[in-house]
């Protein structure tokens, strides 16, 4: 693997690729680069592979496959929506919101739940609402299980109402206003919002 440094807006990512594909970085920095994905971006060290699927950890890696404008921002905040519940000390409590909330699908994963909808809200920013639907039905025959709880959270009132960007955002969904749900509310901590569960009003 190569390794070179290359920057989204102000951000540096580190990025590994096969020596043998080096055009796999220009085409992830062009599709990337022109969107303000910036705030989204919890991890800076990026694999670039060929044989791997996607996923988030240990360390952020997208299937050269996924490099495409089509797929590429959705799956790349995925993954970093990934490593933005890690970075959360909250992550416990807004996993039991989701437990709750969802408590009749026993079969859905909670984390996959709270990725699914930190990621739609990202998307929803970047492209606006009507958008978010075509960029998740894309993902259908490819990652189907994905496009499964976009869809679920798309139709269902939110549960998290934390930012998912590292500084401070207006809110791409608004607040559940059921006071007898469960809900989260942002606070604000240097670099990142973390989510805390919040009182019924």
């Amino acid at each position: 693997m190569a390794i070179c440094f290359k920057r989204i807006g102000n951000t540096v990512i580190e990025l590994r690729h096969d020596k043998q594909h080096p055009e796999i970085v220009s085409e992830f920095l062009g599709i990337l680069s022109p969107l303000p994905i910036e705030p989204y971006i919890h991890t800076h060290r990026v694999v670039l592979s060929p044989s791997m699927p996607s996923h988030s950890h240990p360390m952020l890696t997208i299937h050269e496959t996924h490099v495409t404008s089509e797929l590429l921002p959705a799956v790349f905040v995925h993954e970093q929506m990934h490593w933005r519940l890690t970075q959360s000390q909250k992550t416990p409590a807004i996993l039991g919101s989701l437990t709750r909330a969802f408590m009749t699908r026993p079969d859905l994963d909670p984390v996959h739940l709270a990725v699914c909808q930190l990621e739609v809200r990202a998307l929803t920013t970047l492209f606006g609402r009507d958008a978010v639907r075509r960029i998740v039905d894309r993902r259908a025959g490819i990652q189907a299980s994905i496009k499964l709880l976009c869809s679920i959270v798309m139709s269902s009132k939110p549960v998290l109402t934390a930012s998912v960007q590292k500084r401070p955002a207006r809110p791409a969904f608004p607040q559940a206003k059921d006071s007898s749900k469960i809900h989260a509310a942002a606070i604000q901590l240097p670099n990142r919002s973390l989510v805390e569960p919040a009182e019924p009003d």
